[in-house]
């Protein structure tokens, strides 16, 4: 049999593991739980990935039509000189280049009804 001290620590060993098997089960529901949230955010991070690699695609074909529109209204044409060939004209010492004379008194007009 017994003794009172056997049945008292007994008794405590048998509290204690009822709680250290209510512990672990809390824990393994706990690492069950975070395990399916794992899985859940790996899903949906391969689910963000791959609409991010088709919204980057679409960026880019814009981006392309957008350049190439770009380049159709700020075309400048290169404009190619056209090249005139005068011909040679000897110039004659002897002959004398006469300007007309501007007249300059025809350019102080006074109209009448500026006069008062």
């Amino acid at each position: 049999m017994l003794n009172i001290n056997d049945r008292k620590a007994l008794k405590r060993n048998r509290n204690g593991v009822s709680w250290l098997t209510f512990l672990c089960i809390i824990l393994l529901i706990w690492i069950k739980v975070i395990y399916g949230n794992i899985e859940t955010y790996s899903n949906n991070n391969s689910e963000l990935r791959y609409e991010l690699n088709e919204a980057q695609k679409l960026c880019i074909d814009r981006k392309k039509t957008i350049d190439s529109l770009m380049n159709v209204i700020n075309y400048k044409p290169i404009d190619t000189p056209n090249l005139v060939v005068k011909t040679y004209k000897p110039i004659k010492k002897d002959s004398l280049i006469v300007k007309p004379k501007v007249d300059s008194s025809k350019t102080d007009i006074i109209l009448k009804d500026t006069i008062k």
